[in-house]
Order: structure tokens, then sequence, then C-alpha cells
């Protein structure tokens, strides 16, 4: 696997760009290529190879360096994109075309980013992973994924595991404050094992609620409301798309056993998408399955294990039927496994 390949995905980011020169209804652009251009490319009935990585591979500095190169790019569009709307007007549709455009790149590239950094132990990575969290005012999940999902993922007690005949809409309602409210929880079990009080520097979510506060107040202060307004709007986009992820990736699949004696997490617990699905490879997110069994392996190590319940077809086209439930519910209840 050659790391500088990813670097094709700077592409996606460039779409936003494309798309605010153009103007007016250029700014869906992005959109349009991630959620319309991939899905019916993923139609097309050709062979492409299975993309997977390979656990034997010698370590590449590159692997470290690449996805670092992002983190700029995406902060650029974030923040950058929040200046610009007040510095030049911008119709109605074609602000909340750059924004949901600039959400989509946050809440595709900079969570899986994110996701990838907040793993590691090196504190340049873990300071990337925690500035493209604030992206988005999601800094908690870097406490409530590592600490929560992990732990928890397919059980009643993980909010970000769907739960069979949940519609999405039900789900982002339940995960996104289950989350919080998660993390906080997890914290305090944290700092009480640590035999830390709760008004301290190391309470993690104190720090990350001040910094999301310190954030919103520099883009307000700044920029002004209309540029508050972007940030959020882009924020919640992510956070949603990310949520999408979250519902496809353990929907429906449970661990068996009473929670004082609860099955191990399997790669049967985790959907997968199929091989000739992958059109784009986004750090090897699709390999969810082992990275829940190796979590600490680095993406270019994770492989698919081929044990995964699958998906009809890619993320993008899924992230859409997810919007409806029924159609949701016929497609995917014929596949889910069948539970002792």
């Amino acid at each position: 696997m050659n790391p500088y390949r990813y670097l094709i995905l700077l592409l996606v980011p460039a779409t936003v760009i494309a798309g605010y020169w153009g103007g007016g209804y250029f700014n869906f652009l992005t959109p349009i290529i991630c959620f319309v251009f991939l899905p019916v490319i993923d139609l097309i009935p050709f062979s492409r190879r299975e993309k997977t990585g390979n656990r034997a591979a010698k370590e590449n500095k590159a692997f470290r360096t690449v996805p670092l190169l992002f983190v700029p790019v995406i902060l650029c569009l974030v923040f950058g994109g929040s200046a610009l709307v007040t510095q030049q007007y911008l119709p109605l549709h074609a602000f909340i075309g750059f924004m949901i455009s600039v959400g989509v790149v946050n809440g595709t590239m900079g969570f899986a980013l994110a996701h990838e950094f907040i793993h590691k132990f090196s504190p340049r990575e873990k300071l990337a992973g925690y500035l493209l969290l604030s992206c988005s005012g999601y800094l908690h999940y870097s406490i409530e994924h590592v600490h929560g999902h992990h732990v928890y993922a397919c059980t009643p007690l993980d909010p970000n595991s769907a739960q069979k005949g949940e519609s999405f809409y039900a789900f982002l309602g339940r995960s996104i404050p289950g989350s919080f409210l998660n993390a906080w929880k997890i914290e305090r079990k944290l700092l009480q094992k640590e035999h830390h009080a709760f008004l301290t520097i190391h309470n993690r979510m104190l720090v990350f609620s001040f910094i999301q506060l310190l954030v919103l107040s520099v883009v307000y202060f700044s920029c002004g409301s209309l540029a508050l307004l972007f940030f959020v709007g882009q924020g919640m986009v992510a956070v949603i798309l990310h949520q999408q992820v979250n519902y496809l990736q353990h929907y429906g699949l449970i661990r068996s056993g009473d929670p004082d004696c609860r099955e191990k997490m399997h790669a049967h617990h985790t959907w997968e998408i199929p091989g000739n699905c992958r059109i784009i490879d986004l750090f090897q997110v699709h390999n969810h399955a082992d990275h829940h069994l190796h979590a600490a392996t680095p993406y270019e190590k994770l492989v698919t294990t081929g044990e995964s319940p699958r998906l009809p077809a890619n993320y993008a086209t899924m992230m859409l039927v997810s919007l409806l439930p029924p159609l949701w519910f016929s497609l995917i209840h014929k596949r889910l496994p069948v539970t002792p």
C-alpha cells in the first residue's frame, strides 16, 4: 500500500473551493459528488480490487505524515469559510450550499482522521485529533469513543450502537445527547480512579467545554454572528454525517449475554461494505471490524476480516438509504445475522 495515494482525497476539499468560485448553486458541488455521483458510480457493475491493509507491513513514517497534511486543509476550510462568508455577500442558497459542503468535508474526512488520531499515543497526533474535533464541537468524542464505544459497542449501554427497528432519526436524537452524557460519566469515573478532584485541570470534559466556548467566542468576536452561524451550521452537518456512519456500522447487531457476562466483541458485530463498492478508501474506515478487534492498530494495517455481515452498497449510498426508514429496514433486516 502506497501512503501517498491518500493524497488524492485532497480533491474532496478542492470541490468546496471550486464550488465557491463557481458561485450560486455550484456551492452544492461537494454533497452532489459525494452523495449523488459516487452512489451512481457504485451501481456500475465492474470489478474493483479489495481495499485492505497489510498487517505485516513494515513501519513507514509516511503513513503518519500524510494524514497530518489534511489537518490544516480542514481547519482552513472551516475557519476560513466562517470568515469568508462575512467578507463577501452570499445569497441564502449559496450560503447554505457552502456551509453544507464544508460540513461534508468535516464530517467525512475530519471525523475519519480525528478517529484515527485519538487512538494514538503521540502528542502531535492527539493534538491533531483535538483540533479537528473542535471544528464540530465534539471534543468529548475522544473520551466517549475510546472508553465507552470500544467497551460497550453493540450493547444497550452504548448510545452509538443502533438497535434493530430504530430509525436513523430516533438514533440521532438518542446518540448525540447520550454520547455527551456518557463522556461526563466516563470522565468522572476516571477522575475518581486517579484520585483527582472534579474541579481540576485533569477533568478533560471541563477543559474541552472551555475550549469549545473559547472557539465559539473567537469566531463570534472576530468575525460576527454570520460567521458563528456558518461555523455552528457546518458543525451540525459534520456531526449528523458522523452519526450516520455510526448508525450503519453496528445497526441491529447485538453482543449476547447479560451485562455481567457479555459476549466479547467479534467481527460479526460490525457491518462491512462489499469489496467492489469501495470506490474511495477513506483511511480504511471500511475495515471497522478489524479496528474494533485491534483498536491500537494503525489504519494502514487494518484488514478485511470477511466475517462481518455486509451492507448492500457503499457508505455514501447507504447513508442516503438510512434517511428512508422503510427502505432501510426492508434492505437490512433480511441481512441481519440470526442471533441465538
